[in-house]
């Protein structure tokens, strides 16, 4: 965001509410695909960016 000269407020504007782009921000809300789209259309933030793999549930490494 900072590159692109982007605020909370903007992202706000573009999500749909400022609470919504605190949350996605603050890692307490996931990024849906619609959003994503969005943002890579919008903004031009390649989609690749955005995707992240899914969280696999088993065991834990001990490192």
């Amino acid at each position: 965001m900072e590159t692109g000269g982007y605020t909370q407020a903007d992202l706000g504007r573009l999500l749909g509410s400022r609470q919504r782009a605190s949350d996605i921000l603050n890692s307490r809300r996931p990024l849906t695909m619609r959003m994503a789209w969005k943002l890579h259309r919008e903004w031009d933030i390649p989609a690749e960016a955005m995707i992240t793999p899914p969280r696999t549930r088993g065991r834990r490494s001990a490192a």
